[in-house]
């Protein structure tokens, strides 16, 4: 049975440890996530399930269309933050890609959608 802390741990480790394991060693924890992300993605808090996502390597842009839709996108361009303290430190541009059926009426919905389109064939 998958748990949220487990998640939690996963992707902490990821990002802690990432650059000291081996190629297999990596792709195997990446395996982890995912599996617990897909299983857990209609009862974990979205945001862990979001953090969780960018641990390997994943960068989801929550969108909202002004008309009470979300979409959660990982297509676009997007600037790379290299500071080192912090967020940027100067306005940015970035630009999300969302096919039609990508919109959802809540957060939840999108991100599983999302989970669920991302994940399927694995």
């Amino acid at each position: 049975m998958k748990t949220e802390k487990q998640l939690r741990q996963l992707a902490g480790l990821r990002n802690d440890k990432f650059e000291q394991w081996s190629e297999k060693e990596q792709e195997l924890n990446e395996g982890h996530i995912n599996d617990h992300v897909y299983g857990l993605r209609n009862t974990a808090p979205v945001d862990l399930l979001i953090e969780a996502m960018t641990s390997t390597g994943g960068a989801p842009n929550l969108v909202y269309d002004d008309n009470g839709h979300f979409a959660l996108s990982f297509v676009g361009f997007n600037p790379v933050n290299m500071e080192e303290e912090g967020p940027f430190k100067e306005d940015v541009n970035m630009q999300s890609f969302v096919e039609p059926g990508e919109w959802a009426k809540t957060i939840r919905e999108a991100v599983v959608k999302s989970i669920e389109e991302r994940y399927k064939s694995e």
